[in-house]
C-alpha cells in the first residue's frame, strides 16, 4: 500500500512537472533560434536585404536575448553599406555600438560607422568616430585601419563646401 501511495504521488509530481514546462511564446518561430540565424546567413550570402530583415525581425521578436542579434545587425549594416543605403547602414551599426557595448563586433561597427560617414563626405563625423576606435581599441585591426583612414586626404565635409 505504501508503495502505491509513493507511486501515485510521484506520478502526480511528474505530470505537474511536465505541465509547468514553459510553452513557446505565442506566435514563436517553431524552428528555433539557430535555424532563423542560419536562414539569415543564407540571405546575407545572397545579399538579400528583404529576407535578412525578415529573419532579423523574427530573431528579435522571438529570441530578444539571442547572442546572434548583434551579428545580425552588423551584417545588415554591411549589406546596407554595400548597396549604398547609408542611412540604414548607420542605424544598424549604431544599434550594435549602443545596444551591445560588450559585443565583439563593437569595434568593427564603430569603424564601419566612420567609413559610412566618410562615404557621405562627413569628414568631421568620420574623424571623430575613427578617433573613438583608436582610443577605445588600441592595437586592434580596426584601430590601425581607423588611424590610416583618418590620415588619407581627399574627402571634404559637405557642410564646408563652397560653390
Amino acid at each position: 500500500m505504501k508503495k502505491w501511495i509513493i507511486y501515485i504521488f510521484s506520478l502526480g509530481l511528474g505530470v505537474s512537472a511536465f505541465a509547468s514546462i514553459p510553452k513557446h511564446k505565442p506566435g514563436a518561430f517553431p524552428e528555433g533560434e539557430k535555424l532563423i540565424y542560419s536562414k539569415f546567413l543564407a540571405s546575407f550570402r545572397k545579399s538579400d536585404l528583404t529576407d535578412m530583415n525578415k529573419q532579423k525581425k523574427l530573431l528579435e521578436e522571438n529570441y530578444p536575448t539571442s547572442v546572434h542579434l548583434e551579428n545580425a545587425y552588423y551584417l545588415t549594416g554591411a549589406i546596407e553599406y554595400q548597396q549604398d543605403h547609408l542611412g540604414e547602414a548607420l542605424r544598424a551599426f549604431d544599434k550594435v555600438v549602443n545596444t551591445y557595448p560588450q559585443s565583439s563586433r563593437r569595434s568593427s561597427a564603430l569603424f564601419a560607422m566612420g567609413m559610412t560617414y566618410k562615404k557621405l563626405n562627413l569628414t568631421k563625423q568620420a574623424q571623430a568616430v575613427f578617433q573613438r576606435v583608436v582610443d577605445n581599441y588600441p592595437g586592434s585591426p580596426e584601430s590601425q585601419r581607423a588611424w590610416l583612414e583618418s590620415r588619407i586626404p581627399g574627402t571634404t565635409d559637405k557642410t564646408t563646401k563652397t560653390k
